[in-house]
């Protein structure tokens, strides 16, 4: 079986070799199948920091341009380069077979929650008509804790309308999360954008009923919407 294996190693360095079975391996930085061929296209192209792998493609186009968006966004964080990459694989016509699938698993000294651990991401959707989308989505949930708080410290150093920006970018790449809704009301209300506020705390609980809960956590007595708290709106929107 090892002859019709595909497989790549990076090290420390960023050098790059790879393998891939079933046909010409050819030069060690590109290696694909003839284009003129009929079947389904499997081949890589390494360079420094990377290697692009592919099989059951449409074409060599795939590899090249994962590997030229890769190359050309030095400076981005990993996880983004990655998925810029394989974008940039779809966009040129991706698996043969359609999509289904995608994965994504990055790997930083301490890069984890609270540097606990050293995995930075781990995020797969096993099953999606755009598979890439919801990837990207996932990224964004899972980053979104972190974009409030840069935003919230934004507004507290002064730039206002660039944290305003932050958070209303968030909030329409994932409109379903409740708490850049939350977020959103106490900026808007810190603003003295009264209305803005309600409406993003109507939408908060909307989206998640609980937040109206008593106690520890709930909004009822939130102490960022205490000039609120006598405000017939507020009350209505509690369920008071």
């Amino acid at each position: 079986e090892s002859e019709r294996r595909q497989v790549a190693i990076l090290d420390i360095q960023g050098r790059s070799a790879a393998f891939t079975g079933g046909g010409p391996v050819g030069l060690d930085v590109y290696s694909h199948q003839r284009e003129d061929s009929q079947e389904a296209w499997k081949g890589h192209r390494c360079g420094v920091d990377y290697c692009a792998q592919a099989n059951s493609m449409v074409g060599p186009e795939i590899v090249d341009d994962m590997a030229e968006s890769f190359e050309s966004t030095i400076g981005k964080p990993l996880a983004d380069r990655i998925l810029d990459a394989l974008d940039a694989a779809q966009a040129a016509g991706g698996d043969r077979r359609g999509q289904q699938s995608a994965a994504l698993f990055v790997v930083q000294l301490r890069g984890g929650a609270a540097s606990y651990s050293d995995v930075a991401e781990d995020l797969r959707v096993n099953d999606h008509p755009t598979p890439l989308v919801e990837l990207r989505r996932l990224l964004t949930v899972r980053r979104s804790r972190g974009i409030i708080a840069n935003a919230n410290q934004l507004f507290e150093d002064g730039a206002h309308e660039r944290a305003l920006q932050m958070l209303l970018s968030l909030r329409d790449r994932i409109p379903m999360k409740d708490n850049i809704w939350i977020a959103l009301g106490s900026m808007y209300l810190k603003m003295g954008q009264r209305d803005d506020a309600l409406d993003a705390i109507r939408r908060a609980v909307e989206i998640n009923p609980y937040n109206t809960r008593r106690g520890s956590g709930g909004l009822p007595r939130n102490m960022s919407f205490e000039t609120l708290w006598s405000d017939p709106e507020w009350v209505q929107i509690m369920g008071d």
